[in-house]
């Protein structure tokens, strides 16, 4: 990430993952900040560092999310993101 100049990153999706290969990984394993093995401390830090203060997006396209309500997803996604930005 050092390598990637600031006017290069227009925006930052936070989203974890579960621990599964990377030929295996999609859409539906994406999870809620902190609920996977991305390190988006390390992450969150490099950006912070860089004087990233550009958008955040969090797109959880994970099945299992669907049964919760939106306004539960938002307000368990915003909770879980708070922490990193």
């Amino acid at each position: 990430m050092d390598k990637i100049p600031l006017d290069k990153i227009f925006i930052y999706h936070i989203d974890d993952a579960d621990d599964l290969p990377i030929e295996v990984l999609d859409h539906c394993h994406r999870l809620f900040p902190g609920n996977g093995v991305i390190e988006l401390e390390k992450i969150s830090k490099a950006l912070k560092d860089k004087g990233f203060a550009g958008i955040c997006s969090l797109e959880l396209f994970n099945p299992d999310y669907w049964m919760l309500s939106p306004e539960h997803v938002f307000q368990i996604g915003a909770e879980k993101s708070r922490k990193y930005l």
